[in-house]
């Protein structure tokens, strides 16, 4: 498939110069990051984290990426972002990391398949 092989190829590009999918890799760090702030917000609460992700995502949503859309934010990087935030709320399963990391790769996956179009 060659939006896997367009992903390769961005993510073997050395950081600072520009790929075959510009932003590609920067788009799915700043995702993983937006899940970090949801854990960082939610962790302290144990498994009560878990219902306020939602409310913080919520929240989050209305703060920051509503205002995006005005300033020429797209939606679905909003969402993106958003549903990180929520993901964020179930740090400290082990499994975490690895959905983290799959969120990420459908990130790289889909901008890939737009990319293309």
């Amino acid at each position: 498939m060659r939006a896997l092989r367009l992903i390769a190829a961005e993510l073997a590009t050395p950081s600072g110069q520009v790929g075959p999918l510009p932003g590609l890799h920067h788009r799915a760090t700043t995702a993983g990051g937006h899940a970090i702030v949801g854990a960082a917000l939610t962790a302290p609460f144990g498994a009560w984290g878990l219902g306020s992700g939602i409310i913080l995502a919520a929240l989050y949503w209305l703060l920051k990426e509503r205002g995006d859309l005005t300033r020429g934010g797209a939606v679905w990087d909003g969402l993106e972002d958003t549903v990180m935030v929520a993901f964020g709320a179930w740090y400290g399963a082990a499994w975490w990391p690895a959905m983290i990391c799959a969120a990420m790769g459908y990130i790289m996956l889909t901008k890939a398949i737009r990319w293309q179009k």
